[in-house]
């Protein structure tokens, strides 16, 4: 009889610990392009004083976000960023630039007196959205200035439509998107390079 009790208390425990294991969260990380995608020519000239990039209030939160209707989201215990979203969104630009436009030099503001940028960057992103549908956008708008005097404003707006739909796959949307972003920038940039030279 002893050994039937002490059986099923152990086969209680067992049991129980099984239930107390609880799930772990999947962390994900937004990846800057490779380095073979960099451009042959160098810009050694090109110094960059980077403003604070606006983010929207959710980068802070480490899940994932996911819209489940137009105005409804879920936030995914299970599905968490390995860092603050906002932190990563500003380390893939800032490493997509380096790539993109080799050489160049940039410094984050408050930057040091004796840093003289060629021009200023402020990037705006208002929207990084992902839909249980598979709809991922990316809407911002990035200025460069020069001597606190906007040269140029760019808005630009990103849309991926994911064939199969799973959190990896919304992930790596987001992920295009923001590389896209980013090369639209350094192509911005470039250009101001050849039409100050061309004057």
């Amino acid at each position: 009889m002893k050994q039937i009790q002490i059986i099923i208390i152990l086969a209680l425990g067992f049991i129980l610990c099984a239930c107390g294991r609880s799930k772990q969260p999947e962390y994900y990380m937004l990846n800057p392009i490779p380095p073979k995608s960099a451009p042959v020519d160098r810009h050694i000239f090109l110094k960059i004083g980077m403003e604070p990039i606006h983010t929207p209030p959710f980068t802070e939160k480490p899940q994932l976000m996911i819209y489940d209707s137009l105005n409804r989201v879920q936030l995914e215990e299970f599905h968490q960023w390995a860092e603050s979203l906002d932190k990563n969104i500003k380390g893939v630009i800032k490493t997509n630039l380096n790539t993109l436009i080799p050489g160049i030099v940039m410094e984050d503001a408050p930057w040091d007196l004796d840093f003289k940028p060629n021009y200023n960057v402020q990037i705006d992103i208002s929207e990084f959205k992902i839909g249980l549908c598979g709809n991922s956008s990316l809407r911002a708008s990035y200025s460069i200035s020069s001597q606190e005097h906007i040269i140029k404003k760019y808005d630009r707006y990103y849309h991926v439509k994911v064939p199969v739909v799973s959190v990896d796959a919304l992930v790596q949307s987001m992920n295009s998107n923001l590389n896209l972003f980013t090369r639209d920038m350094a192509k911005s940039l470039i250009a101001l390079k050849y039409n100050r030279n061309s004057k």
